[in-house]
């Protein structure tokens, strides 16, 4: 028994379902009580469904699915691959990891056909990807770089239209009629987080008297000297990780300055950066104060923990993307079916600043 065919009783949509079922939603009662009837009709139970995953006995092997990490490491990235893995767990499913950064590194397990599915972080590089593999149900996680479609399998991703119109009517309701959205060229340039841009114009238009983009090329050199200077003092990984960004910051903190009238309301496209900007403020001596506020995305609290004031969170939601990835995954295993280019999109949340 599956989320779909649940979903299909009650004749409401598979994303509709989850929510309900994993009691995550914000929905009309009608709407709820039409899930809930068709999971007692069906005899749906998510821990019935789980203990019998758990207990197939001997006339089916225990499940493999292979975890495949494309990018570069990241506190993101790792948080959203060990929420997949416990998801992984309660349904009694194997697991293989492997970061992949070149061909050579895909699991010959997969190469051969020797998984039941495959969770992609990141994008497999369309060369790599053969007829062979094709055959295995996939689903990759996290945005795309470009609008194409993937080659085989579903996404489940960010909705990053949806984290630019929040930040951008979160600045809007707190009075700034002078904003900005800052990134590195290559955040502009990706697909992925260039919807954010587009979205967080949406939001502003016809509300605001000037919106502007702020970008820079990531200062290679400049940033090698701070991570040397860093090293040297024992500085943490994470923390590194944002200093890596250093050399861009001044670039974006030097072209805000330049701006007339200055814009008092920031959204940052990413927390590393983040902490990189207030880092540049602060040795600038520039305050930030109560007519200025920042809104920045991830909701990678760890890095902007000692941040003062705190600024605004955008939260991917990133226990949903890991949920449906693998629900979405355990539906093509299941059904026999590799599944092509459905989009799921997980729309964000929004924390507002406290002042501890």
């Amino acid at each position: 028994m599956s989320i779909i065919e649940v979903a299909k009783k009650a004749g409401v949509s598979y994303a509709t379902a989850w929510r309900v079922i994993n009691g995550k939603y914000n929905l009309s009662s009608e709407t709820a009580a039409a899930v809930e009837r068709a999971m007692t009709e069906l005899s749906f139970s998510v821990e019935n469904r789980r203990r019998l995953r758990r207990n197939v006995g001997k006339d089916k092997a225990v499940e493999t699915v292979a975890l495949l990490h494309f990018r570069p490491v990241t506190t993101l990235g790792n948080s959203i691959l060990y929420l997949v893995q416990k998801c992984l767990a309660a349904e009694g499913i194997n697991l293989v990891f492997a970061h992949v950064q070149n061909e050579n590194e895909i699991p010959p397990a997969v190469r051969k056909g020797e998984v039941h599915g495959i969770l992609g972080y990141g994008e497999m590089p369309e060369a790599w990807i053969t007829e062979s593999l094709k055959k295995t149900p996939a689903v990759w996680m996290m945005s795309t770089s470009s609008p194409h479609p993937d080659v085989w399998g579903d996404r489940v991703s960010p909705d990053n239209y949806g984290i630019g119109t929040l930040a951008g009517k979160y600045l809007m309701d707190r009075g700034h009629r002078h904003v900005a959205m800052m990134g590195t060229n290559d955040n502009f340039s990706s697909y992925g987080l260039s919807q954010r841009w587009y979205g967080f114009q949406a939001a502003a238009f016809g509300k605001s008297d000037s919106v502007h983009s702020i970008s820079a090329l990531q200062d290679s050199e400049a940033s090698s000297q701070v991570m040397r200077s860093l090293r040297q003092k024992g500085t943490p990984g994470i923390e590194l990780g944002s200093a890596q960004l250093a050399g861009t910051a001044e670039k974006l903190v030097d072209q805000w300055l330049a701006l007339k009238p200055r814009p008092t309301g920031i959204f940052i496209s990413v927390d590393r950066l983040l902490v990189a900007v207030y880092e540049v403020l602060y040795n600038r001596g520039i305050k930030i104060d109560r007519n200025f506020d920042v809104v920045s995305c991830d909701y990678e609290q760890n890095l902007g923990q000692h941040l003062r004031p705190k600024p605004g969170w955008i939260d991917l939601n990133r226990g949903q993307i890991a949920q449906w990835a693998v629900e979405r995954l355990i539906w093509q295993m299941n059904s026999g079916k590799v599944s092509s280019n459905m989009l799921i999109s997980v729309f964000p949340s929004l924390h507002l600043p406290t002042e501890s």
